[in-house]
């Protein structure tokens, strides 16, 4: 069985780099780093949880900011 990881990385999470090495030296088969393309200028439907949004909702990466090869 092949596994994956998939994560929304933010300033407050593990670099995609260090990631990437630690999933391959325990064998993962993969990493997808899923991003919000676009993000609204203002939020008028509420939070499904409730309460304010989360501050991690917030800070996303750039597109480009995780990118990263894989060594052949």
């Amino acid at each position: 069985m092949r596994i994956a990881v998939t994560i929304f990385l933010t300033d407050e999470t593990i670099s995609p780099t260090r990631l990437a090495r630690e999933l391959e030296q325990r064998g993962f088969a993969g990493l997808y780093l899923p991003e919000h393309t676009h993000i609204p200028v203002e939020r008028t439907t509420p939070y499904p949880a409730g309460g304010d949004l989360p501050p991690s909702t917030a800070v996303r990466s750039t597109p480009s900011s995780p990118s990263v090869r894989r060594r052949p």
